[in-house]
């Protein structure tokens, strides 16, 4: 399921769970939590990449362009991973 990223510097668009749409809320409990490229993680972390679709949207914010999911600057990776995570807080905005 794509969702549109609306402004994104990096995508115009997140593919997440297909069933994502089936649900008209979500509940985040977030941890505190360190991530070796991104930093502390938190909410961000867990909906941006939790939300993103195991095949093609973790990709996308992981890889970029490299094919190496090691090989993308960190700052890339975090902006990558905050317009995912813009992409279903935009979706359940509404």
């Amino acid at each position: 399921t794509d969702l549109p990223v609306k402004g994104g510097k990096w995508f115009d668009h997140m593919t997440v769970g297909s069933h994502l749409p089936n649900y008209d809320s979500m509940f985040t409990l977030t941890h505190f939590k360190g991530h070796t490229m991104g930093g502390f993680g938190g909410s961000n972390k867990n909906i941006g990449i939790g939300c993103a679709d195991g095949k093609v949207g973790k990709k996308w914010i992981h890889e970029a362009d490299s094919g190496n999911q090691w090989g993308i600057a960190m700052e890339e990776l975090m902006e990558r991973m905050a317009e995912s995570t813009k992409a279903t807080i935009d979706y359940f905005r509404k």
